[in-house]
C-alpha cells in the first residue's frame, strides 16, 4: 500500500519505505517531460503499426487500420493514467526499448514533436481556463442565491490514484453516460440559477427606469432637483420645493428627499405587483398643511355677522357660511401624481407662512386701526366692513367643492358673493408677494450684470403689501356704496317722473389723475336735461365740477346730499324752462336762494273785462292795466331721514303785485323714495301752471261769488 504524505493539503505519495518505516520520496518528472515521453512512444507505435501493414499488403490494411486505432485508444489510456498516477505501471502496448529508440537526429520529427506538444498544451491550458471561470461564476451564482459559499475552495483537496483498474467498453460506457447526466443536471440547475438572478437584475432595472422617469417627469414640471450628501449611487434625490429662486425671505428648510419606493406586502404577506406600487418616497419637513384664509365681517349695531370666507375654518359654525376649500385629502392617487400634489402642498405652506409674516409686518407699519394677534390680523374696510387674515391648519377630511346653501334654518347672504371677494382677496395677496419675489430677483440680477452695476436698482413696486391688497377691495366697497346712493338718488327721481342718468367716465390721463381710484361720475337729468359731474381722486373725498368751478369735500357722507341738491337744482331748471315755454314772462332763477320766479303780465287789449279781473283779483275795484301776477317754485333744501331716504320738497306761490305778500296758494309737494305718493310732484308744476290760467282767464265768476 502506497504512502500519502499532505504537504498543506495537497497530498504526495510516498517512492518506496525505508526499514524503519520512513517513507522515501523521489524527484517526479514534469508534466512536460512525462508528456514528451508519451509523445515519442506513441509515434513509435505508430511507425511500427504503418511497417506491418506494408509488409502485409493490401489485404490486412483494414486489420492495420483496426490495430493501429486500438493501439491509439490503449495509448491515450495510458497517457491519461501517467498524468494522474505518478508510480503506476506504464501500459505500453509494445517494446518498452523499442519506445526508447527515438529518431532524436531526425529534424522534421522534432518539428512534428514541437507542433504536437504546444497543441496537446495549449487545449489543456484552455481547458484548465475554461474550468477556472466555471467554478468562478458557479460561486458567483451562488453568491447571488443567497446561499452558503462552497466549503472549500477549488483545488483544496486532491489525490492521486495508485492503481487503475482496466475497465471495458460497457463500464465505460456506463461511467460516460452518469458523467453526462451529472453535467446535464448541473448545466441545469446552474440555468435556473441564473435565470433567477436575471429576473432580479430586471425587476431591479425596471424599478430604476421607473424612479427616473418619475424624477424626470417632476424635474421637467420645474421642480429643482440636486443629488444628497454622500458618495455612491444609493444617495437620495433633494427637491428644493421653496422660493429661492425668486429670492423668498423666508428661512425655513425647503428641501425634501425623494428615496425609491420600497415593496409592501398585504395581509397574507405577498408582495403586491411592481407597476401598481409606487416608485418614490418623498420625506417631506412640512407634513402638516397651513393656509392663509379670509374672512369678511359686518359690523352692526350690536352685532357682527361673517358674511364670507376663503380656506377652510375649523368653526362649527362652518355649514352656516359659504366655504371655498381649495385642499383635498391626503388619500389620493398614489405615484408621481400624489408626489406633485404633496410637493405643491408643502409649497403652498411655505408661501403661506411667509404672507403671513409680511401681512403681519405691514399691519404693525400701518396704524390704520389694524388688530394683531397670535394667528389672525383684522383690517377695518369702513365702518361697516372689515377683513380678518388667518393663519391656520388645514382639514385633510374636508372635500374640495365649494358648498354654498342654508343651514340650521340660517340662509346665506346671496347678492355679490362675499366668499368670491375673499377668496380674491387671497389671490390678490399672494400674487404681490409672487411680484415682491420677482422684483427682488431682477434688482439682483441687475446689481450682477457688470453692464448695469453703475445703475441705482429700480424701486420696489409692491412695499406695502396690506395696502395694496387692501386698496381695490375698499375701492370695490367704494364703488358699491356709491351704487346704493345713486339708485337710491335715482329712484326717487323716477317716481317723481324725472329721470336720471348715471354713468362713469375715465379722467384725462394728468397728474392730478393719476391714482387708481381716479374717475368721474356724470349725473343728468332726463336725456337732455342739465348735467352735474363728480371727480373721485381717492375713496374718501370728492370734487362737484359744476358751472366752470370746483368745489371740494372731504367727507364721502355729504356725496347723497350734494347730489340731490344738485339734481334739484336741475329741476328747478327744467320748471324754469317750462315756465318759458307757457309764456310767462321775465322767468329768473335764483339758484343761492333756490327759487324759480316767472312773472305773468296782462296787457291792457287783452279782451277781458277790467272789472272781471278787478273782483277776480281781491273784490275792489281798480285800474287792471299794469296788473301782474308772479308764480314762484321754492325748493327746500334736501334732507336725510333716519332710513336712509331722501326727502326734497317744492313749494308753489302765487302773488299780486297790490299784495306782493300775500300767497293765494301754497302748495307742497314731497319725493320720497321710501314713502308717501312721490309721483304727484312732478304734475304739481303742471297743475299749478294750467290753474294760474284757469284762474286768470275762465274762473272770474266763481271769483265774484267768493268775494
Amino acid at each position: 500500500m502506497a504512502t500519502l504524505r499532505f504537504d498543506g493539503l495537497h497530498p504526495k505519495q510516498a517512492d518506496d519505505i525505508a526499514d524503519d518505516g520512513t517513507p522515501i520520496f523521489h524527484e517526479r518528472p514534469t508534466l512536460e517531460q512525462r508528456l514528451d515521453a508519451q509523445i515519442a512512444r506513441l509515434r513509435l507505435d505508430k511507425s511500427a503499426l504503418v511497417k506491418d501493414g506494408e509488409d502485409t499488403g493490401a489485404a490486412g490494411s483494414a486489420n492495420v487500420k483496426k490495430a493501429a486505432g486500438s493501439s491509439e485508444n490503449v495509448a491515450m489510456e495510458e497517457v491519461q493514467a501517467s498524468l494522474v498516477d505518478d508510480n503506476g505501471p506504464q501500459h505500453a502496448g509494445g517494446d518498452v526499448e523499442a519506445s526508447r529508440k527515438t529518431p532524436e537526429d531526425s529534424e522534421g520529427a522534432r518539428v512534428a514533436l514541437g507542433a504536437f506538444r504546444r497543441e496537446i498544451a495549449d487545449s489543456i491550458y484552455h481547458a484548465e481556463a475554461e474550468v477556472l471561470v466555471l467554478l468562478d461564476l458557479f460561486n458567483v451564482v451562488l453568491g447571488e442565491a443567497n446561499q452558503a459559499p462552497l466549503p472549500l475552495p477549488p483545488k483544496t483537496l486532491g489525490g492521486t490514484r495508485i492503481a487503475q483498474q482496466a475497465q471495458n467498453a460497457s463500464e465505460r460506457r456506463a461511467e460516460a453516460t452518469l458523467q453526462f447526466g451529472i453535467r446535464q443536471r448541473q448545466l441545469n440547475v446552474t440555468t435556473d440559477i441564473l435565470r433567477q438572478g436575471a429576473e432580479r437584475l430586471t425587476a431591479v432595472a425596471a424599478g430604476e427606469q421607473h424612479f427616473w422617469r418619475s424624477a424626470l417627469a417632476l424635474q421637467h414640471d420645474l421642480w429643482p432637483m440636486m443629488t444628497g450628501p454622500g458618495a455612491g449611487a444609493t444617495r437620495p434625490l433633494q427637491v428644493n420645493y421653496g422660493y429661492r429662486d425668486a429670492g423668498s425671505a423666508s428661512q425655513e428648510f425647503s428641501v425634501a428627499e425623494l428615496l425609491r419606493a420600497r415593496k409592501r406586502t398585504d395581509e397574507t404577506g405577498s408582495e403586491n405587483d411592481v407597476d401598481v406600487q409606487p416608485s418614490l418616497e418623498l420625506i417631506l419637513p412640512h407634513n402638516a398643511v397651513f393656509t392663509v384664509s379670509v374672512e369678511i365681517w359686518e359690523l352692526g349695531a350690536g352685532h357682527t355677522a361673517l358674511l364670507g370666507c376663503s380656506g377652510n375654518r375649523g368653526d362649527a359654525d362652518l355649514g352656516r357660511v359659504p366655504v371655498i376649500v381649495k385642499e383635498t385629502s391626503e388619500g389620493g392617487s398614489s405615484g408621481a401624481g400624489d408626489t406633485r400634489m404633496r410637493l405643491a402642498r408643502a409649497r403652498a405652506t411655505l408661501f403661506d407662512s411667509e404672507l403671513f409674516q409680511e401681512v403681519v409686518r405691514e399691519a404693525r407699519a400701518g396704524g390704520q386701526g389694524e388688530t394683531i394677534m397670535e394667528d389672525c390680523v383684522t383690517v377695518p374696510i369702513n365702518e361697516r366692513l372689515q377683513v380678518t387674515v388667518r393663519w391656520q391648519k388645514c382639514d385633510a377630511s374636508t372635500s374640495g367643492e365649494c358648498r354654498v346653501g342654508e343651514a340650521d334654518g340660517m340662509p346665506v347672504k346671496s347678492g355679490v358673493s362675499a366668499d368670491t371677494m375673499a377668496e380674491m382677496f387671497r389671490i390678490l395677496l399672494r400674487l404681490l408677494l409672487r411680484r415682491r419675489h420677482h422684483a427682488r430677483l431682477e434688482r439682483t440680477r441687475a446689481a450682477l450684470r457688470p453692464s448695469k452695476r453703475s445703475r441705482a436698482p429700480p424701486p420696489d413696486p409692491s412695499e406695502q403689501l396690506l395696502r395694496n391688497a387692501i386698496r381695490p377691495f375698499r375701492r370695490i366697497e367704494h364703488e358699491r356704496a356709491l351704487r346704493s346712493i345713486l339708485d337710491t338718488v335715482t329712484l326717487a327721481f323716477a317716481r317723481a317722473g324725472m329721470p336720471v342718468w348715471i354713468r362713469f367716465e375715465h379722467p384725462p390721463l394728468d397728474e392730478a389723475n393719476s391714482g387708481d381710484e381716479a374717475r368721474w361720475l356724470v349725473a343728468q337729468l332726463t336725456e337732455r336735461g342739465p348735467s352735474v359731474r363728480f371727480a373721485f381722486r381717492d375713496l374718501r373725498s370728492f370734487e362737484l365740477h359744476v358751472r366752470g368751478t370746483v368745489v371740494s369735500y372731504s367727507d364721502l357722507a355729504q356725496f347723497p346730499l350734494v347730489l340731490m341738491e344738485e339734481l334739484a337744482l336741475g329741476c328747478l331748471e327744467c320748471a324754469a324752462r317750462t315756465m318759458v315755454e307757457l309764456g310767462l314772462d321775465d322767468v329768473q332763477m335764483q339758484r343761492d336762494q333756490n327759487t324759480v320766479t316767472g312773472v305773468a303780465r296782462l296787457a291792457a287789449d287783452s279782451g277781458l273785462n277790467h272789472e272781471q279781473m278787478d273782483t277776480g283779483s281781491g273784490g275792489e275795484g281798480r285800474d287792471c292795466s299794469g296788473v301782474w301776477r308772479t308764480v314762484r317754485v321754492v325748493l327746500q333744501r334736501p334732507r336725510q331721514l333716519v332710513d336712509q331716504s331722501m326727502r326734497l320738497a317744492f313749494v308753489v306761490q302765487l302773488e299780486r303785485a297790490a299784495e306782493p305778500a300775500g300767497i293765494l296758494a301754497v302748495q307742497t309737494s314731497e319725493m320720497d323714495a321710501h314713502a308717501g305718493e312721490p309721483e304727484r310732484a312732478y304734475y304739481y308744476y303742471y297743475y299749478y301752471y294750467y290753474y294760474y290760467y284757469y284762474y286768470y282767464y275762465y274762473d272770474d265768476d266763481d271769483d265774484d261769488d267768493d268775494d
